[in-house]
């Protein structure tokens, strides 16, 4: 496995629309998971546009504004490659908030937010029989938007049409 990875920083906050120099992208170690902990590769990362809000140089309402060089953190979805964790194995696929970067450590006892299981899609995602553009759908990123089942139906090889 690699010893270093690249993750995204917020290098500064957006004046108008976010432009690449308000990200850095950083090499550091990848890190290793500790008691109750698992070590999550990074296969899709979504860009949610409420993320926008916190990238601001003004606070905007109800936002919560991300620090300067703070990793950046959105919907993901990873595969679990190591697993300290009772509750998960090296192998399968979890969907979650996690870093813009190759590799995250997550404490699933700790989560903010809870990581979902996503064994329905293993074969695909192992496979690489997986199209970005059905895994879009599943998030609803797609224009025209179409619902998560929809999406998952897609993902998981069904024909919807």
């Amino acid at each position: 496995m690699k010893t270093t990875m690249k993750q995204v920083v917020l290098a500064s906050y957006a004046k108008g629309n976010p432009q690449p120099g308000d990200f850095r992208i950083e090499d550091v170690p990848v890190p290793e998971a500790g008691d109750r902990e698992i070590l999550l590769q990074t296969l899709y990362i979504a860009v949610d546009p409420l993320i926008r809000f916190s990238l601001d140089e003004r606070l905007l309402s109800g936002a919560t504004r991300m620090e300067l060089g703070a990793v950046m953190v959105g919907p993901t979805v990873c595969k679990v490659v190591a697993s300290n964790h009772p509750d998960y194995e090296p192998g399968q696929f979890v969907e979650g908030r996690t870093a813009w970067a190759e590799y995250a450590v997550v404490a699933p006892d700790q989560q903010v937010s809870e990581l979902f299981l996503l064994s329905i899609f293993a074969d695909n995602v192992r496979s690489r029989d997986i199209k970005s553009k059905a895994m879009l759908r599943l998030f609803g990123r797609e224009s025209p938007p179409c619902n998560a089942r929809v999406g998952a139906l897609l993902v998981g090889g069904w024909d919807t049409q």
